[in-house]
């Protein structure tokens, strides 16, 4: 079958990629992108690189690696909405970059790079929140826990 590239497309191609187009040849300059870049972002094995194995992949792989699946799996979140909410909230850094996309792609090298901004209230070095320093004005030294429900323990 012969499938019709819009002049406009055609343009924009490199030559370079016209060489794969033998009848005789087989490309594998692109596969072999392909399969580095699925080895480097965690979604495929060094062991299986063959593009048989890329046939095989699931939704639930690339899911996987979101910026919000890690975090909720590295205990920084209490559930997969709270991670989104701290993603969003310009709470959490890859590196030295602070991500406020949930749907970041986090590489396999950067994953053990993932924690709270230097910012943030969460990581310790950041403005206290709204009601720690509410309490800290009240003079209860910042705890969450009220006077009533102190005294209810005792």
């Amino acid at each position: 079958m012969i499938t019709k590239i819009p002049l406009l497309k055609l343009i924009a191609i490199p030559f370079a990629s016209f060489a794969c187009l033998h009848l005789t040849s087989v490309c594998t300059l692109p596969g072999n992108a392909l399969l580095r870049r699925l080895v480097r972002i965690g979604v495929l094995d060094e062991g299986k690189m063959k593009l048989d194995y890329v046939l095989g992949l699931r939704t639930e792989d690339f899911l996987e690696r979101r910026l919000q699946t890690q975090v909720f799996k590295l205990g920084l979140a209490k559930s997969i909405h709270h991670a989104r909410v701290l993603i969003r909230q310009r709470h959490i850094r890859v590196r030295k970059q602070v991500v406020n996309i949930p749907s970041f792609i986090v590489r396999l090298d950067s994953q053990k790079h993932i924690n709270f901004s230097l910012r943030s209230p969460f990581g310790g070095g950041g403005r206290p929140g709204r009601v720690k320093r509410k309490n800290m004005k009240k003079g209860t030294g910042g705890g969450a826990v009220d006077d009533d429900a102190a005294d209810d323990e005792d």
